[in-house]
């Protein structure tokens, strides 16, 4: 069991070092890597080379894409195409609550991030409501949306390295399955915000031309389709060349004061996310090479564990719970699970629904999304808890339940 114990010594030191010393999810994952790597009695210099190699494997998966989403979403900011595509949103969910929540919904796929998703589109949606309570409700309505299509819908990163870690052939397939159980979970968040009361403002101000706007986020949509369907242009049908594609499409939108000072912005909250990436790849690959997939696997077979279908959700929540960010929560999971041999042979539908439940499940101080929430909404700690938290491990609870039940098939 050393390499089960030294995982949850891990799991500690990364919950300290995120909660009580603020330590970048990087930082804390990439020294979690090295340590687990020692406690769990790997050579010193293979630890080192393994952590690397998890790194840069995830670079090379997700770099281009998140950098490219994130600078995509400045764009939108800078030129106030935000505003006309909340507007468009608006004329058709007719009130606040339901603009938030589907807004929220959307843009987070070809944002490739939910946290930047709510940055540039909390502040134009809350507006649509009258007075601070209101306004924080449908605040929490974006939040809790923006988290569900993003651990669920491809090609959202998180969904992106998933099926890659799981080795799925046909990721398009999941959207099948994930779409319609996301869009039921979005009608039961409708619910929960629309009861408590929401008095809708007036008009916001109007943005930039729609084409630019709907254009900039349809773009990679296009692309992928074309790649797909015409000879000889398969390229475009990569994530990676698609989006980058696609952000040069969102610079041609945008004037170039507006340009420079989205790339300024873009490039420093996209090497952030990357960098956490980073560390959660050197994580994961060490513990899959470590001891640690035989030990769970002998639990497994020895009866004296969980059943194996909860297995999944409960590591992802442990994970989610220590570090807080779900990108890392998803990959350090599924980077553990495709190694044992009793997880990786569940149903990859229904793993990939038991991972993103467990990514939606306690997502508490040290989650990054959290405190950002609290600082736009200004709202307390006791208030994020029960507007984010609260609703968001409800609906990680119900994927999670419908993942076990696609397990069984």
């Amino acid at each position: 069991m050393q390499a089960l114990l030294s995982f949850l010594i891990c799991l500690v030191i990364v919950v300290v070092a995120t909660v009580r010393f603020k330590a970048p999810p990087f930082v804390s994952l990439f020294g979690a890597s090295l340590l687990f790597g020692l406690l769990a009695g790997m050579g010193a210099e293979n630890v080192v080379d393994i952590s690397l190699g998890g790194a840069g494997r995830l670079f090379s998966i997700l770099g281009v894409v998140v950098f490219s989403g994130v600078l995509i979403s400045r764009c939108l900011a800078e030129g106030r195409l935000i505003d006309t595509l909340v507007n468009d949103i608006r004329r058709v969910a007719r009130d606040p609550v339901a603009t938030g929540a589907v807004g929220g919904y959307i843009l987070s796929v070809p944002l490739m991030c939910c946290i930047t998703n709510f940055i540039v589109s909390s502040p134009i949606v809350t507006r649509l409501a009258e007075g601070a309570r209101s306004q924080r409700t449908v605040g929490y309505a974006i939040a809790v949306a923006s988290v569900v299509s993003y651990v669920l819908v491809y090609p959202s990163p998180a969904v992106v390295i998933m099926l890659e870690n799981l080795s799925v052939t046909d990721p398009w397939g999941i959207d099948m399955i994930t779409i319609p159980l996301s869009l039921a979970l979005l009608s039961v968040i409708y619910i929960w915000f629309r009861r408590r009361g929401v008095e809708p403002a007036s008009e916001p101000s109007p943005g930039g031309p729609r084409s630019k706007a709907w254009g900039s986020i349809m773009a990679p949509f296009v692309l992928i389709g074309i790649g797909t369907v015409i000879p000889g242009l398969e390229p475009l049908a990569d994530l990676s060349v698609a989006l980058f594609l696609s952000m040069l499409v969102a610079f041609a939108m945008i004037g170039q004061a507006e340009r420079q000072r989205a790339v300024m912005a873009g490039t420093r909250s996209a090497g952030v996310i990357i960098f956490d990436l980073c560390g959660a790849g050197a994580f994961g690959a060490v513990i899959a090479a470590s001891g640690f997939p035989a030990e769970i696997s002998d639990l497994l077979q020895s009866g004296n564990m969980l059943p194996v279908v909860l297995v999944p959700f409960i590591l992802t929540a442990l994970v989610q719970a220590a570090q807080g960010s779900r990108l890392v929560s998803v990959t350090v999971a599924s980077t553990i699970e495709a190694s044992v041999p009793e997880l990786a042979a569940i149903n990859p539908w229904g793993l990939v629904l038991l991972i993103g439940g467990g990514a939606m499940t306690l997502s508490i101080v040290s989650d990054p999304y959290f405190w950002v929430i609290s600082r736009y909404l200004n709202d307390d700690v006791g208030g994020v808890l029960r507007g984010y938290t609260l609703p968001l491990t409800v609906v990680g609870l119900i994927t999670a339940l419908i993942g076990a039940l696609l397990a069984f098939f």
